[in-house]
C-alpha cells in the first residue's frame, strides 16, 4: 500500500514493507525508515486525515 504525501520529513510518498525484524514505512523520496508497532492499526495511525469540506445547499 502506498501513502501519497504521508512523510514527515520531506513529504514525500510512503510505502508499508517488512523484513525479519518487522513492520515499518519508507518514504520514497527521502529514504525515512519509521517502524510500525505491532499493537497499532496500519492506517489510522498514518494517514493524514482529509479536511472536511462544506457542501452548500443549492
Amino acid at each position: 500500500m502506498m501513502l501519497f504525501k504521508a512523510c514527515p520529513k520531506c513529504g514525500g510518498d510512503t510505502i508499508f514493507d517488512s523484513d525479519i525484524y518487522g513492520r515499518y514505512t519508507r518514504c520514497l523520496q527521502c529514504g525515512l525508515m519509521k517502524d510500525i508497532m505491532e499493537d497499532q492499526d496500519d492506517t489510522r495511525t498514518l494517514v493524514k486525515p482529509m479536511r472536511e469540506v462544506e457542501v452548500e445547499a443549492a
